[in-house]
């Protein structure tokens, strides 16, 4: 007696999807690639929210592209390389160019690809080859829906990114706490007693005037805690700072950064906060930058002064 015993294999097919988007004016191309199979190309023109889309399969895509090409991936490939490069992708041996051609009366948008790689010598190979994609059809309503939220995304990031000091009102009653001396390097700190109220007007801002002497490290910025524990400000999370002397703004996340004028003795400086989305910008005598220097991580929001010499002098002016 045979015992026979049989063994099933079950293929589990994993869908892997790419997925890459760049702009190529006036259009924002967005490329999908399944299993690196089938290629996905949608054009949006940023303007007139007209979509175009077509679809490659992986059988057709050596005839497509005039052998350029061997499958979905390598389609994939250029595509991305193209679109990063906003249309023309250079390279010591290597050229490629994305001409977009809007066809009056029609419902299709030409793409015009042209590959050139040099070889040894003088000799070079080149490809050109043409996609078309047609145009998703949509009614009024749903175009200007698009528009509106395109819209509604661009107000956002400069509501978001724009530091309207004019709209700012003074941190009243703050005063320094007692001068804090650091574990290192001599660096002591004077920090508010007050924080920014985040029951009160979204932007406040509060005015240091330097006194007579500044020394080329001090700092003005803003820390979680009215308190100071000591040390460098370079190893200290949760304080975001500028540079007095240098217009450089700091903190231990982005390292330094240019942002704006340098400051001297005599001059006011101003640390302005939105207590409401927790950005901290600055501006010097009332030259306002109108961009913030950092996005906040904690709603506890002190002004401080960091400096070196006990000659230092800050004031509060309100």
């Amino acid at each position: 007696m045979w015992l026979v015993i049989l063994v099933f294999s079950v293929a589990t097919t994993i869908i892997k999807s790419d997925l890459y988007e760049n702009t190529c004016y006036p259009y924002r191309f967005i490329i999908e690639s399944k299993n690196r199979t089938l290629v996905t190309l949608t054009a949006e023109h940023e303007t007139l929210k007209t979509l175009y889309k077509v679809t490659v399969n992986d059988d057709d895509v050596t005839s497509l592209t005039n052998q350029y090409a061997t499958d979905s991936g390598d389609l994939y490939d250029l595509l991305e390389d193209l679109v990063a490069n906003h249309c023309t992708a250079k390279q010591v041996r290597s050229l490629k160019t994305l001409v977009i051609n809007e066809i009056d009366g029609e419902d299709e948008l030409e793409l015009n690809f042209t590959v050139e790689i040099s070889l040894r010598g003088a000799k070079r190979r080149a490809w050109n080859f043409l996609l078309k994609m047609e145009k998703v059809q949509m009614n009024d309503l749903e175009r200007l829906e698009r528009v509106i939220k395109d819209l509604t995304e661009k107000v956002n990031v400069i509501t978001n990114h724009y530091m309207p000091c004019e709209k700012s009102i003074s941190l009243k009653g703050a005063s320094f706490n007692e001068r804090k001396n650091g574990n290192h390097y001599s660096y002591s700190l004077l920090s508010v007693d007050k924080a920014f109220d985040l029951n009160d007007a979204r932007y406040q801002h509060l005015t240091f005037k330097i006194g007579v002497s500044v020394d080329t490290r001090s700092y003005i910025g803003v820390t979680s805690a009215s308190y100071y524990s000591g040390g460098d400000v370079t190893t200290t999370d949760d304080t975001y700072w500028l540079q007095v002397t240098t217009g450089m703004i700091y903190s231990k996340h982005i390292g330094t950064k240019a942002y704006t004028w340098a400051a001297k003795a005599g001059d006011n400086v101003t640390v302005i906060v939105d207590v409401k989305k927790l950005y901290v910008g600055f501006s010097l005598n009332s030259r306002c930058e109108h961009h913030w220097a950092f996005h906040l991580k904690r709603s506890s929001i002190f002004a401080s002064v960091q400096m070196i010499s006990n000659q230092e002098i800050f004031e509060i002016v309100e």
